[in-house]
C-alpha cells in the first residue's frame, strides 16, 4: 500500500477552529476516521490535509470524502492537488526542472504543441492539470499514467462537487421548469450529449 497525500475543502457548521465548536467539529472528523488528516483554516476556508494509506488513490480520496461528508454540517467542496497547475506546479510534479518546462511551453523541446494555459492568475499562466497529462499520455510509464488517472479523477470529481454545490445554490433560487428538468437529468445521469 501506498500513503497518498491531498487536501479536502470543505464546508462546516464551525467557522472558527479555535473556538469551542471548532475543537467539537476537529473531534467530530477524528471520530468518522480523518485522523491521518490535519485540518487547518485560511481565512474562511476549511480544509483537511489529508496522508492516506490506501490500494489506490481513488480509494483514499474516496474515503476521506465519505468521512468528512459524514461528519454533522460539513460538505466536500473541493479536492487538491487542484486542476489548475503553474509551470514550477508542473516542473514538480513531473520531477523535472522549471527550465525543461519553459522550452516544452517555448516549443524548444517535445513536438512543439504543449498546451496553451487554461487561465492567467496574476501574471503567471496556469495549465489544466488533466492537459498536461494528456500531452504527457504517449509512451507514458507506469507511474505516469497512474498520475494521469489521478488528474483525471480529480477534475471529474470537483466538476461533480462543482455542479452539487451551484446546484444547492440554483434550487434555492426561484427557477423555470426547463432548468429544473435539466438539472433533474444530470442528476439522474441522463444528459443528452447533442441538440
Amino acid at each position: 500500500m501506498k500513503i497518498h497525500s491531498f487536501e479536502i475543502y470543505f464546508t462546516a457548521p464551525a467557522d472558527d477552529l479555535g473556538s469551542e465548536d471548532g475543537v467539537r467539529l476537529l473531534d467530530a472528523l477524528v471520530s468518522h476516521g480523518l485522523d491521518d488528516a490535519s485540518v487547518a483554516q485560511m481565512g474562511d476556508d476549511l480544509f483537511a490535509i489529508v496522508d492516506r494509506e490506501a490500494g489506490s488513490f481513488v480509494d483514499a480520496v474516496m474515503t476521506a470524502f465519505t468521512q468528512t461528508e459524514s461528519t454533522d454540517g460539513c460538505a466536500v467542496l473541493r479536492v487538491l492537488p487542484q486542476d489548475l497547475v503553474s509551470a514550477t506546479e508542473i516542473a514538480r510534479r513531473h520531477g523535472k526542472t522549471r527550465q525543461w518546462v519553459n522550452n516544452l511551453i517555448k516549443g524548444k523541446r517535445g513536438s512543439g504543441d504543449f498546451p496553451k494555459p487554461f487561465a492567467l492568475r496574476g501574471a503567471a499562466a496556469h495549465w489544466r492539470w488533466s492537459d498536461i497529462e494528456d500531452y504527457f499520455a504517449e509512451g507514458v510509464t507506469p507511474d505516469e499514467a497512474e498520475v494521469r488517472a489521478e488528474a483525471v479523477f480529480l477534475e471529474t470529481l470537483n466538476a461533480a462537487l462543482h455542479f452539487r454545490n451551484r446546484s444547492r445554490e440554483l434550487s434555492e433560487m426561484s427557477r423555470d421548469a426547463d432548468t429544473q428538468r435539466v438539472v433533474d437529468a444530470v442528476l439522474q445521469g441522463n444528459v443528452p450529449l447533442s441538440a
